[in-house]
Formats: C-alpha cells, sequence, structure tokens
C-alpha cells in the first residue's frame, strides 16, 4: 500500500476531528475546509483510478457510497448543533471520535487488504472491480 493511502486518510481524520471536537462555533471558514479538503481528495483519486463501469465495480461502488450515507447520519445523530446568543454552535465528543477512528480504520485496512490479500484480489478481479 502507498504512503498516500496513509497520508490521505489521516489527514481526512485530522481535518474532522479538529473541525467538530468540542464545542465550536460554525463559521464560513470551518464549514469550507472539510469540502475543500473533500473536493482535493476526490480530484486526487479521480485522476489516478478508472471509472469501475464494468462489472461489479459500479455497484460496489454504489453500494460504499450508501454506507457512507448511513455513517454519516450516525454521526448526524452524534453531533449536536444549536443556538446560543444569537451564533450557531456545534458539539461532539468521544463517540464522534471513535466513529470517525473506525470508518478510518476501516478504510486503510480495507486498502492494506487489497493489496496485500491473494483472495480479496482474485475477487476483486472476478468482479472487475
Amino acid at each position: 500500500m502507498s504512503s498516500s493511502v496513509w497520508i490521505i486518510n489521516l489527514v481526512v481524520l485530522g481535518v474532522v476531528l479538529e473541525a467538530d471536537l468540542g464545542r465550536r462555533k460554525i463559521t464560513w471558514p470551518r464549514l469550507a475546509r472539510p469540502v475543500v479538503v473533500a473536493g482535493a481528495i476526490v480530484i486526487y483519486y479521480l485522476t489516478r483510478t478508472p471509472a469501475a463501469t464494468r462489472g461489479g465495480g459500479l455497484a460496489f461502488e454504489l453500494a460504499l457510497a450508501a454506507l457512507g450515507i448511513v455513517l454519516g447520519l450516525a454521526a448526524g445523530l452524534i453531533f449536536r448543533v444549536f443556538r446560543d446568543k444569537g451564533a450557531r454552535w456545534s458539539q461532539a465528543g468521544s463517540s464522534l471520535a471513535l466513529l470517525w477512528i473506525v470508518v478510518i480504520g476501516a478504510r486503510i485496512g480495507f486498502a492494506e487488504a487489497a493489496g496485500h490479500s491473494r483472495t480479496l484480489q482474485v475477487w476483486l478481479g472476478t468482479h472487475h472491480i
């Protein structure tokens, strides 16, 4: 597995935890930072990874996108947003940190397995993923 996979995943984890943990005032720069980071990562991957348009690749990517939506909704349930003295605030604690650590750990684990597990490589190849 290349170091870029580790770097990208750890940057995402760091940006999310820095932006969301604790009691934080919601500002435009705070909202823009994760969008900019995600946009840069999407561009990085799209320029280096072919689209999965045949076999089971597209279905696999759509299933993972659906899982991402479910995990995002779960994060929303443990992420509190409120108004105090006219300002908007958010508050998140260890539950959100744990969720993000598990998700990023799973992403790194899958990337590691895809690079080292012969069984997973055969399955991915068989399904054109």
